[in-house]
């Protein structure tokens, strides 16, 4: 398979999608040739069958304009260069370039994990032939072209292992923000370091939007008047995404009180990692179902407690359930074979008429 792909940012820096780049690492063994089209460009390494053009943001010097353009230049001009196309979380560039692709016999895939449905969402479905999402929680649109595949999790931690240090360290990743319920993770942290009287907290992570920012000064100020927190929380910002698997694994417990209701991947990647996560996010109640770590209530009494039971849980095998439903490895193959069967069902239609 030749394989346009299209993607916001390609940069193994980048704290939030660096990420990414290993995805195209695994495209680029599962393809023949791999086109690569994203906003924006930074730090990468990818094998010589993959090719990077940028739309140019890095730049900080053109309009969405110009982006468009720029877009709609690169996909006709490489239109002989690749059969199918993957579209990463920017529906956007299936309103745009949807129509162009199908006029010219291009199977198209969305890639979607969002519970926001917007009009721009549904000029999308309606325009490609896939939508592929990690769970039914993280798509909320109905439609039939929907294929339920799982995360492709790929986190470096130099080996799975834990911190040997005495202190109890309790990591967060991921945007901070109001539906990350940072605030309820402080009260947590602080009703455990009464009772346990050795607890580290780190925050990794950064504020994103204006409300974000706003959120991000009441969690300072919440730190700042927590006698019990005083010296125990540590806010590292936005850390690069291959730094992430050090961090969690060197953690004991990782906490995630998220409200999205779609399947979190820094939970899986802590899960992953074999480190406990306790997390009240609905779309992990069936895989956590019989363990102490998914929580029905967020107060600091009951997310404590929960806390220190992860301390001691056995959770080998649902680390071990992760590493085979949700590694990058075994999801890029399935998206392959996905697009290729797709085109199988196409082509066998065409030989019909």
């Amino acid at each position: 398979m030749k394989l346009l792909v299209v993607t916001q940012i390609v940069d193994t820096s980048d704290p939030a999608l660096g990420f990414f780049h290993e995805w195209l690492v695994e495209f680029a063994h599962n393809c023949s040739e791999v086109i690569v089209i994203c906003l924006k460009r930074g730090e990468c390494n990818l094998p010589k069958n993959v090719r990077v053009f940028s739309l140019g943001k890095e730049k900080k010097q053109f309009s969405k304009a110009t982006y468009g353009l720029r877009f709609l230049r690169l996909i006709l001009k490489y239109r002989n260069e690749y059969d199918s196309v993957f579209v990463h979380m920017n529906p956007e560039y299936l309103v745009i370039g949807g129509l162009f692709w199908r006029f010219f016999g291009k199977k198209s895939s969305l890639w979607y994990l969002h519970k926001h449905v917007d009009l721009k969402l549904k000029i999308a479905v309606l325009l490609t032939d896939t939508v592929i999402t990690a769970s039914k929680e993280s798509f909320r649109y109905s439609t039939k072209k929907l294929v339920i595949l799982s995360h492709g999790i790929s986190v470096d931690a130099g080996g799975i292992h834990k911190r040997a240090a005495k202190a109890i360290t309790v990591i967060t990743t991921g945007r901070v923000s109001s539906s990350k319920r940072v605030i309820e993770m402080l009260s947590a942290i602080e009703r455990l370091q009464q009772k346990i009287h050795d607890v580290q907290f780190v925050i990794v992570g950064a504020p994103v939007t204006d409300e974000d920012k706003i959120y991000m000064g009441k969690v300072a100020s919440f730190i700042e008047e927590s006698g019990p927190l005083k010296g125990r929380v540590t806010v590292l910002g936005s850390v690069p995404h291959s730094q992430i698997g050090e961090l969690v694994a060197c953690s004991d417990v990782f906490l995630n009180l998220s409200e999205t209701g779609s399947m979190d991947k820094a939970v899986l990647e802590a899960l992953f990692l074999g480190v406990p996560a306790v997390t009240s996010n609905v779309a992990f109640a069936r895989l956590l179902s019989g363990s102490s770590l998914f929580l029905e209530r967020i107060d600091p009494e009951t997310v404590s407690s929960a806390i220190q039971k992860a301390l001691v849980a056995d959770i080998s095998g649902i680390s071990a359930k992760v590493r085979a439903d949700h590694s990058l490895k075994s999801l890029i193959p399935r998206i392959v074979a996905t697009l290729k069967q797709h085109e199988r069902r196409t082509s066998g239609r065409q030989q019909t008429l």
